[in-house]
């Protein structure tokens, strides 16, 4: 999420790497993590912060470049276009978000598929044919040659070994009881709100 929400304010994929590193090398070098409160903000929160700062001081590096006596002329090309040059803030955290959601969700589903590489990635494929593609239970048999009931009964495990890593996940970057809640509210409401447009995304590779 961090180096897609790079790509995202008009960064080139190699600058958008290279900023993502410098957020993980902060975090490392500088002990972030041991010195941030747990009580007073969340990891994604934490790594959006990190990431705003690092864009503003990668913009002030590249501009003081293009004002050097004897430097070169820059063009707005070079520095990533108008969106990396601008200031980071008005892209909202939301956008974060939902990257962090979709990031959630594609863990998710390799942990689905590795669990079961077969039948994992089939139940998959039928999940985002259901939830992406709006196909109704009888245009999935008639696609996939089962039955309706089976249809429905294969769906409905998939949900279930989905949500059970999904919730795993968000366990897992939570540090607290009451960050776990609120990290789980936000993933139910990005899903509920744009569960099908991020599970495609996801699953056809598009983020």
């Amino acid at each position: 999420p961090v180096f897609r929400w790079f790509l995202g304010r008009g960064c080139q994929q190699a600058d958008a790497e290279d900023l993502a590193q410098e957020v993980f090398r902060r975090l490392v070098q500088q002990d972030i993590l041991v010195r941030a409160d747990r009580d007073k903000g969340r990891l994604r929160a934490l790594l959006v912060a990190i990431a705003r700062n690092v864009l503003r001081e990668d913009v002030r590096h590249r501009h003081a470049l293009k004002r050097s006596p004897g430097a070169a002329p820059v063009s707005l090309e070079d520095l990533g276009g108008d969106a990396a040059v601008s200031d980071p803030a008005p892209q909202s955290d939301g956008e974060f978000d939902r990257l962090w959601v979709a990031n959630l969700i594609e863990e998710a589903l390799l942990a689905v598929e590795e669990e079961d590489p077969e039948r994992g990635k089939a139940a998959i494929e039928l999940l985002r044919m259901r939830v992406a593609e709006g196909a109704s239970y009888e245009a999935l048999a008639t696609r996939t040659g089962m039955s309706v009931e089976e249809v429905r009964r294969r769906l409905h495990r998939a949900r279930e070994r989905l949500t059970a890593r999904l919730w795993d996940l968000v366990r897992r970057y939570s540090s607290s009881r009451d960050e776990y809640d609120e990290e789980l509210a936000l993933v139910k409401r990005l899903v509920e709100v744009q569960g099908g447009e991020i599970l495609s995304q996801v699953a056809t590779g598009q983020l």
